[in-house]
């Protein structure tokens, strides 16, 4: 960690990029509360790393980018979202148009059904 300027937005930036992936794959496999633990303890020791002064612009970078990586994750889930209830949206107009179809043909049986027994009367 000393090989890394965690002063500089961009090495931060792949921090935050990296946790948010930890905490992905943790989600994933029910580890939640271990990767909490895993990254709180890599970040006490990047900040032990660092001197007084450097602690503050690191804190409020690491905020900075995990906000901005949480704010693309909101606006992306938004999309998912939005794609999501079109298809719900198209799917319940498919059904709509085969239950009405399905209706019609059942009057145009009915009808030609009924047509032949009064025909026959």
């Amino acid at each position: 960690m000393d090989s890394v300027n965690w002063t500089d937005r961009k090495q931060v930036r792949e921090l935050v990029q990296k946790h948010s992936l930890i905490f992905r794959q943790a989600a994933e496999n029910g580890i939640i509360e271990q990767a909490q633990l895993d990254v709180g303890d890599e970040l006490n020791a990047i900040t032990e790393s660092l001197d007084e002064s450097k602690v503050e612009l690191f804190n409020n970078l690491y905020a900075e980018e995990s906000n901005a990586a949480a704010s693309k994750l909101e606006r992306e889930t938004a999309e998912l979202n939005l794609k999501t209830a079109e298809i719900e949206l198209k799917t319940a107009e498919s059904n709509a148009k085969a239950e009405y179809t399905g209706q019609i043909i059942g009057a145009i049986i009915l009808f030609v059904v009924l047509f032949f027994i009064f025909k026959n009367l």
